[in-house]
């Protein structure tokens, strides 16, 4: 129920900003709106303002439309001319490509913002301290060894290991070399390159080969969850875990499996707090996970402590103002050419069909996102924000971006598409949309399947 909810927010939220473009700016051009729907079908809540436009949330929330007066093809500056005050047929070119590129361009602009709020300030990160690489892997093959600090990848400065992984995927999304610049524990600086030649990220191993990985310490509680079984043992944010029932515990995934596998049984786990040594004794809490494999769904019991664990080096990042402006413009201009490839390389056969998703993939991802906090889902929605708006500007008839060839076709010519045109490029963008859903259900029908 956590990923339907959480699906329905996330398209609730990003429909209606998006509609919402489209709305403002046509408003603003003197078009009448008669409509704003947020989702299809039969209408649940719906109202009427004082200018006429009706309001409605409707029962299938898998989009969003904004029905506008005259909003029909037009073939002929004659006709164009005729049409009355407060239609959008009798809007001027430069006018109606606003109002298209309108709803895409808010997606961009809310991504743009909550990646800036993200960056401003000062925030905790993971520092950029590899641990030990993955024997044979291309960073072992550059010597580099546990301690080591990456200082710049592709010559782009690093301030934390977030760093490192977003310019590390992006290098192999272009698949390109990685210029890895960094300083050894003794202070001596070094620089290599990483040749990714063979290496996919669609490959589930890719960080394996790659071999760089933050570097790990002593497993440490993060927020509390009021009330849960870490709460009402006593433990605090920042309680370092030294060993579990006597037995010394190394690694945030080795205390997460104790935990996982002792619902209901008591664990004395020994804690560092400042200064002093002390042992608590915490009962997680029984949860029912559910898994699917092969179609046959399966309930394991499970331990909770309700509590966020970390196990590697934080350092204090901060940012401000200017910074978070080119931090946020930057991650955003990746998502969106990283959209575009992504289905350009998809399109040419260059990745698999696999990455298409439909609202079962999606729901998923709502789902995982919100179960890790706001922030995690805040960030999902952000990304998805981008993917919606520049999908919206692809090129294809019936999607805003397909509107916005056809008026720059008419900027260039001096006069409006054909009829014969926009009929063809229907039938084309239909047949395209209609086979993209079939495959991205079908990849939804896999995964419910298991």
């Amino acid at each position: 129920m956590t990923s339907l909810w959480s699906f329905i927010a996330a398209i609730l939220v990003l429909v209606t900003i998006h509609e919402w473009g489209h709305y403002w700016v046509a408003k603003r051009c003197g078009v009448e709106i008669e409509k704003f729907s947020i989702g299809f079908g039969q209408p649940l809540i719906s109202w009427k303002n004082k200018a006429g436009t009706t309001f409605c949330l409707a029962m299938i929330p898998l989009g969003g439309y904004v029905k506008m007066r005259g909003e029909y093809a037009i073939t002929t500056a004659e006709d164009r001319a005729a049409q009355p005050k407060g239609s959008f047929a009798a809007c001027s070119v430069w006018q109606r490509m606003a109002i298209v590129v309108a709803g895409p361009l808010v997606n961009l602009i809310f991504a743009l913002l909550i990646f800036m709020a993200f960056s401003y300030g000062t925030q905790q990160a993971i520092a950029p301290v590899a641990q030990a690489p993955v024997p044979s892997s291309l960073a072992s093959q550059l010597g580099m060894q546990t301690g080591d600090t990456v200082t710049a990848i592709n010559q782009a400065p690093v301030s934390s290991w977030g760093d490192v992984s977003s310019g590390v995927s992006r290098a192999l999304f272009d698949q390109k070399t990685i210029d890895v610049v960094w300083r050894s524990t003794d202070g001596t600086s070094h620089q290599g390159q990483l040749n990714t030649k063979g290496v996919s990220i669609e490959d589930p191993t890719w960080m394996d080969q790659i071999g760089l990985m933050p570097q790990e310490t002593q497993p440490r509680f993060g927020r509390i969850v009021p009330n849960g079984a870490a709460d009402q043992a006593g433990l605090l944010e920042g309680d370092e875990v030294i060993e579990i029932n006597g037995q010394a515990i190394h690694g945030s995934a080795a205390l997460r499996e104790a935990i996982t596998k002792s619902p209901e049984k008591y664990m004395a786990l020994t804690v560092k707090r400042g200064a002093k040594n002390m042992v608590i004794d915490v009962k997680p809490a029984l949860v029912e996970q559910k898994t699917k494999v092969n179609g046959v769904e399966t309930v394991q019991k499970i331990g909770r402590l309700g509590v966020g664990i970390t196990g590697f080096n934080m350092i204090d990042v901060h940012h401000n103002a200017w910074d978070a402006v080119k931090i946020g413009s930057k991650a955003t201009w990746d998502a969106t050419l990283m959209t575009f490839q992504g289905m350009f390389k998809i399109l040419t056969g260059q990745m698999s069909l696999k990455n298409i998703g439909g609202p079962v993939s999606i729901a998923q991802m709502a789902g995982d996102s919100s179960s890790a906090g706001w922030g995690s889902f805040i960030g999902f929605l952000a990304m998805l924000s981008v993917s919606l708006g520049a999908l919206n500007l692809l090129p294809i008839p019936m999607l805003d971006g397909g509107h916005l060839v056809y008026y720059v076709i008419e900027v260039l010519t001096g006069k409006p598409v054909s009829e014969k045109v926009l009929a063809v490029g229907q039938r084309i963008g239909f047949a395209f949309l209609l086979c993209l859903m079939g495959i991205a259900f079908y990849n939804d029908a896999l995964k419910l399947l298991g």
